[in-house]
């Protein structure tokens, strides 16, 4: 968490927020979050006076398309890790955001600012200047963007042939399929009737196509739904609301409950050292 749906929900909403805004001041209070941005006097000096002249996702990376000194271009990309949130700021102080793990900030030219409140730490924000391009060179090791892409299952379908790897464990990877992660890799696989544990060359290509097919249905809704928020609720929307997608979890976190097609019970396994859950009846 978060995974794709919940980046590009957040994306949506704080577009309008940011589009247009000229950023003239910078604080980094935790060192890891800008653990990737190299000399931080640089990092700021690059920054400070762009203008943010749009937004794009690819994966779970938000990728805020500066407009700099001399018009050279760059992008501000934000990972959200397991625990990040964003929240907008129009008032100081704002009572609403928590005072601490506000570990990178923006301040724009209208006195609004731009928080990342993150707990734990794994997320991270650094600086693309290659200049215009489709996908910032940092990310163009990342596979296919698992919604917007003609054929996101492209790279998965040449490994999967030759591959004892789960299905699912495939499919969380990132150099292979951007965005997809432990929840909707469940709940994909659900729908597809392919149980995540299943080695990936014992998966068909007719199976493979349905996932193909699936997978950005699913992931379309839960955007809609403004993404999935857990028991913890530590995910919210841009404007502080939970999301709704997690009422419609087949699967994912069902472990010990009966299954909603069929009434058996869902197992929980471990799949590339995360728990995944699956009906062994509906799923094989």
């Amino acid at each position: 968490m978060p995974e794709l749906p919940e980046v590009e929900v957040l994306r949506l909403g704080l577009s309008p927020f940011v589009v247009g805004k000229t950023i003239v001041d910078i604080q980094t209070p935790h060192p890891r979050t800008t653990r990737d941005i190299g000399s931080v006097e640089d990092f700021h000096n690059k920054i400070l006076g762009a203008r943010i002249e749009s937004s794009s996702r690819i994966g779970k990376y938000m990728i805020l398309w500066l407009c700099g000194q001399n018009h050279k271009i760059s992008a501000l990309i934000i990972h959200l890790g397991m625990s990040g949130r964003l929240y907008k700021s129009l008032e100081e102080p704002d009572q609403l955001i928590p005072t601490k793990h506000l570990n990178f900030i923006v301040k724009f030219s209208d006195n609004s600012k731009l928080i990342f409140f993150d707990p734990r730490t794994f997320g991270k924000v650094f600086l693309d200047t290659s200049g215009r391009r489709p996908i910032p060179s940092y990310l163009e090791k990342l596979g296919p963007d698992a919604l917007n892409s003609l054929d996101p299952m492209l790279k998965i379908v040449t490994y999967a042939k030759n591959s004892s790897r789960a299905i699912k464990h495939l499919m969380l990877d990132q150099n292979l399929l951007a965005g997809v992660g432990n929840i909707y890799g469940d709940e994909i696989l659900n729908r597809c009737g392919i149980a995540p544990n299943r080695p990936a060359n014992l998966v068909s290509e007719n199976e493979l196509e349905m996932i193909s097919d699936v997978m950005p249905k699913l992931l379309r809704r839960a955007v809609m739904l403004r993404g999935s928020s857990l028991v913890d609720q530590g995910y919210r929307d841009i404007e502080g609301n939970l999301g709704e997608f997690q009422k419609f979890h087949r699967v994912y976190g069902r472990g010990g409950k009966p299954c909603l097609s069929c009434g058996e019970e869902i197992l929980r396994v471990s799949i590339a050292s995360r728990s995944s859950f699956y009906c062994p009846d509906c799923q094989v």
